[in-house]
């Protein structure tokens, strides 16, 4: 068995790198450039796309093996050719082929956002993984862009490479991301009631966590320094019309105090309509909160 480290047992980018730099690999360099250039005469189409760069790299394939520059090399050493083209070729593709359309962009807010509310019930016991396999660490992490990522993976990699083992962790993490947008009470042995309490505490929570972290650039400034489109954020540490005069404030200022009360109003309404769902008395919640 070769060693790890070895040049002819490991994939190496900068050796495919290297012999496309040299004169005889003119040929080679011609035909990748070709095919990079002749995406840009059409439209982003990730299936389409990943039919032509299928097609081009199982053609390259042929052309390497019958190439000078690897004659009577390996077949691991061609398989490391084969592996650096493709890194080439998706790194001049990446911005056209990762995550490029609207679609892929909601699809990657709705599993984050589903991901971020079930993160705040939903234990281990609840998808019945043996304490022997419960790992909290793994439980928090909320991959970013999960949906693009899988279906870049799918399409773009070499379709060699997707068999065996390799294939079956594809089809395990896509059938998870699956679950997860579908998941409801009985996926998680949880009655109907329950579940929906606990979503839209969820949802309460993760809306006004958002509105806590939201920066604001005029934090601190005095009012009449506030432009019309700056928005001061009522959560903040500081308010600033509670110690004004109303008879002196501006009407850019009189519009920014109806924006503070409009998003008052939101989140008591948003609150208050939490709190019925959950049965919980609100005196008794303000009182905890007045004595904390």
């Amino acid at each position: 068995m070769e060693s790890p480290t070895s040049p002819a047992s490991r994939p190496d980018f900068y050796d495919f790198l290297d012999r496309m730099r040299r004169p005889a690999a003119a040929d080679l360099f011609r035909s990748i450039k070709s095919f990079l250039v002749s995406f840009s005469f059409h439209e982003p189409n990730a299936e389409e796309d990943a039919g032509k760069v299928q097609a081009f790299l199982a053609e390259m394939e042929g052309s390497i093996r019958d190439h000078p520059l690897w004659a009577n090399a390996s077949d691991q050493e061609i398989d490391h050719a084969l592996e650096g083209l493709e890194k080439y070729v998706m790194t001049k593709l990446f911005d056209r082929t990762f995550g490029s359309s609207v679609e892929d962009a909601v699809a990657d807010m709705e599993i984050s956002n589903k991901i971020g509310l079930l993160q705040q019930f939903v234990k281990p016991q609840h998808l019945d993984i043996p304490k022997v396999l419960q790992n909290e660490a793994s439980w928090l992490a909320n991959p970013p862009q999960l949906h693009s990522n899988l279906k870049f993976v799918q399409l773009f990699r070499r379709e060699t490479k997707l068999i065996s083992e390799v294939e079956y962790y594809l089809t395990n993490l896509i059938s998870a991301k699956m679950f997860i947008l579908n998941v409801n009470a009985r996926s998680l042995s949880m009655e109907e009631s329950e579940f929906q309490k606990h979503m839209e505490l969820a949802r309460v929570g993760t809306q006004i966590e958002a509105s806590a972290a939201r920066p604001s650039s005029s934090r601190g400034l005095p009012t009449s320094a506030r432009t019309p489109h700056e928005e001061t954020d009522i959560t903040g540490s500081k308010f600033p019309f509670v110690e004004s005069d109303p008879e002196s404030l501006t009407p850019v200022e009189i519009k920014q105090l109806h924006d503070h009360y409009r998003q008052v109003v939101t989140r008591y309404t948003m609150l208050s309509k939490a709190l019925r769902k959950l049965s919980i008395d609100e005196d008794q919640l303000l009182n905890s909160v007045h004595d904390s």
